[in-house]
């Protein structure tokens, strides 16, 4: 795994993560969402490793497949949305609009793997099939 990502995401890894599944965790991510150096070194610190293990559930278990999507949305750990820049107190038109304009750098922290079709874009059930 370390020959799939650059040596300069290697170093930060390697140097900040003391833990050997921390280190598996964040080199097979950087692998797989493509992060960039300045990504990694954002996830490193916001711990998204720690808060990867918080979210470890037995909600498969031990709740019905209709309670599982309501259990996940209880425990939910909020999303770190600090490149905006925003005020503590923001409305959700103020969120909207910071994530519409910084929409490149938003879509890279989500890992990449998704595209933008429009502002306030309506989804109708046809469209979902």
């Amino acid at each position: 795994m370390v020959r799939e990502i650059s040596w300069a995401k290697n170093l930060v890894i390697f140097t900040r993560c003391t833990d050997e599944l921390e280190r598996e965790f964040y080199l097979r991510a950087t692998a797989r969402f493509g992060w960039t150096k300045a990504i990694l070194q954002h996830q490193v610190d916001n711990k998204s490793y720690e808060k990867y293990l918080l979210n470890q559930t037995n909600f498969g278990k031990k709740l019905s497949p209709e309670l599982q999507a309501q259990a996940v949305l209880a425990v939910k750990d909020k999303y770190t949305f600090d490149f905006l820049e925003l005020a503590d107190e923001h409305s959700e038109r103020e969120l909207e609009q910071a994530l519409v304009k910084n929409l490149r750098r938003f879509l890279s922290e989500m890992g990449g793997a998704f595209t933008f079709i429009g502002n306030q874009h309506r989804l109708e059930s046809s469209t979902l099939s």
